[in-house]
């Protein structure tokens, strides 16, 4: 992964930078290629006027992700939503699974290590770094499972 991510940074800057700029104006914080959330309302499917971004603009990011091997797209994490976590690999998280892929934080984030979830990081450079997500059975149906947080203290 650290290969890929040197040879494509210019390109994850640039989703880093879409991103910011979609999430300023339209407090869009998930975009895959089968969906797109906003802070306000995570229904799907639902008008394109209300997606937060263009179809146009939604294309860009699916032909992105698809040329950078991102077949998670991109969720923006952490209390305010300053994070953005670029999901190379996923199984089964939902009930239980295993997640890795980039992180871009303005802010270091903190390392989960709680009953049932770990949440991981190795920096790379500047703002990014790698993550894993690793999340027991059972553990998000009890409402007990957070990422990670951009906002407490690092230990």
């Amino acid at each position: 992964m650290r290969k890929h991510w040197k040879e494509h940074r210019a390109e994850l800057d640039e989703l880093v930078r879409m991103s910011n700029e979609d999430f300023a104006a339209q407090q869009v914080t998930r975009i895959t290629p089968l969906f797109v959330w906003r802070s306000d309302n995570w229904l799907w499917p639902r008008p394109e006027a209300e997606w937060g971004l263009t179809a146009a603009r939604w294309e860009q990011y699916k032909t992105r992700f698809a040329r950078l091997k991102l077949p998670g797209g991109l969720d923006r994490a952490g209390a305010t939503h300053a994070a953005i976590l670029l999901a190379v690999r996923g199984t089964g998280v939902a009930g239980g699974g295993d997640e890795y892929g980039y992180l871009w934080s303005a802010r270091r984030p903190v390392t989960v290590d709680a009953k049932g979830q770990t949440f991981t990081t190795k920096p790379l450079e500047d703002n990014w770094y790698l993550y894993r997500w690793k999340v027991d059975k059972g553990e998000l149906k009890k409402g007990a499972v957070t990422r990670f947080s951009t906002d407490a203290q690092v230990k």
